[in-house]
């Protein structure tokens, strides 16, 4: 995002220099300069704005990637719903700033259905499983701490 932020930047200051130069050459006043740099410097702004937007909506995004995957091809959820593991909705939210988010998630498969019970962190720029449990008739079943998944 920094990349694309830096872009528009310059895009945004290349644009005002061709103006500010058509302008003073046309011997007009630096008032209209002034007002012309002060509305790319809005419309950067705004820009700025709307690519923090998309980035944060495609994190969102790849964490619930990450928790579907993490469901999907873990082994004891494998064993306890068969394969193939299709998993459902995402029930909970992960908020936006630093802390934890409790979801609870459906999953399904040949054999039966259970509900995974996740508790994750915000560590850096994504979400990380704390712990998760898998519940089946009234049973639970842990998750975390198995070898080769994590």
């Amino acid at each position: 995002m920094r990349r694309q932020i830096l872009l528009l930047g310059a895009l945004f200051f290349g644009a005002f220099a061709i103006v500010s130069l058509i302008v003073t050459r046309s011997h007009s006043s630096q008032t209209i300069v002034s007002i012309i740099g002060g509305v790319l410097a809005y419309c950067f702004l705004m820009a700025v704005g709307v690519l923090w937007l998309r980035h944060r909506r495609r994190r969102r995004g790849l964490s619930e990637r990450r928790i579907s995957r993490y469901l999907a091809e873990h082994p004891r959820v494998q064993g306890v719903v068969g394969k193939p593991v299709r998993v459902g909705p995402i029930g909970g939210e992960l908020a936006g700033g630093a802390g934890q988010a409790t979801l609870t998630v459906p999953v399904r498969g040949p054999v039966g259905e259970a509900e995974a019970d996740l508790v994750l962190a915000r560590i850096d720029a994504g979400w990380e499983i704390l712990a998760a449990e898998l519940l089946v008739d009234g049973g639970r079943v842990p998750l975390t701490g198995v070898s080769g998944v994590g």
